[in-house]
């Protein structure tokens, strides 16, 4: 389903991993995003198909984590 990297390495792997890597060798936050975005906008750019996908699970995921924290806060609310 997804493209692969000499094929065992998912693409979506490197777009997630290559940015820290980046910025344990520079040592610096901001430095990594300076050495990581242009293979990471590649990247990204050649799973162009896929990104409605990425997006609806980034959705979901968010959705999930802010009800949590919403009924963390109503028992949290309701315990005082």
């Amino acid at each position: 389903m997804c493209r692969s990297i000499s094929g065992f390495l998912s693409a979506l792997v490197v777009i997630a991993v290559l940015p820290f890597i980046s910025g344990i060798v520079a040592g610096v936050g901001i430095g990594y995003v300076g050495l990581s975005m242009p293979i990471v906008l590649a990247l990204i750019a050649s799973l162009a198909r896929y990104l409605d996908l990425l997006e609806k699970a980034f959705i979901i995921k968010k959705s999930v984590l802010f009800r949590a924290i919403s009924e963390a806060k109503s028992t949290n609310q309701q315990e005082r």
